[in-house]
């Protein structure tokens, strides 16, 4: 399998990944691939106005577009939409291949009242750097602008979330990126329901940091791969 394909079929198994973990609703939501050497991208095809979400899509919904949007190969004529941002992002960090947006209920919960993603679970720990809050709200990343001011509001950190709509988050792979959402939708589910029983107590933010703020890439992969078996993809 060469090398686009190979890129086309993991986003395709992490975008049903993102339905069947319970990460977004009706459908929503998506992930982005750079294609190597060129300003261009993979994701999906727009779906929404063809009855269909992610649920349902396939293999062959996946389409190669430029950083403006044109779609360059693909079944079609225009990809899922919040590009911009992908884009922006793409632009300002050269070392980040993989952007995934979704819409987990926690994650929104926790926006609802602009909680601090604290350091109370293991999961939690991968965040030392921060998750930032953007807080225009556009129910939608529509434009040029508010992708880059939204690729500016993440900064050098791993995820955002933008108050009112959902979750950013980046990664050098697609695997990275997917692994990352799984564990700040486990940080959030936590945080949210430890509150709710009493004060929160904090782990220790060195030691935090020493051990658990990166994941490595045979890391990612034996996560996500463990994730792909369960879904049966």
């Amino acid at each position: 399998m060469d090398n686009l394909n190979y890129l086309k079929e993991k986003l395709y198994q992490a975008c049903r990944l993102l339905s069947i973990e319970g990460m977004t609703n009706t459908g929503r939501g998506h992930l982005a691939v750079r294609v190597p050497g060129k300003d261009a991208m993979i994701l999906p095809g727009h779906l929404h106005d063809l009855g269909r979400g992610l649920d349902h899509i396939v293999r062959e919904d996946m389409v190669m577009i430029d950083f403006d949007g044109n779609v360059l190969e693909g079944h079609h004529d225009e990809s899922m939409g919040e590009f911009y941002m992908y884009a922006a992002v793409f632009r300002k960090r050269p070392e980040i291949n993989a952007c995934l947006h979704a819409h987990p209920f926690y994650a929104s919960v926790m926006m609802a009242t602009k909680s601090e993603l604290l350091p109370v679970s293991r999961d939690a720990c991968l965040f030392m750097d921060g998750v930032p809050y953007y807080e225009r709200f556009p129910l939608y990343i529509g434009t040029r602008e508010h992708g880059e001011a939204t690729a500016e509001c993440l900064g050098n950190c791993k995820a955002l979330f933008h108050r009112g709509h959902g979750v950013l988050v980046v990664g050098k792979s697609i695997e990275e990126a997917f692994v990352t959402m799984t564990f700040l939708d486990n940080a959030c589910r936590i945080q949210v329901s430890a509150a709710a029983m009493g004060p929160l107590v904090l782990l220790d933010k060195d030691e935090a940091r020493k051990y658990y703020s990166e994941l490595d890439d045979d890391k990612a992969a034996e996560i996500f791969g463990y994730l792909r078996t369960r879904a049966g993809l």
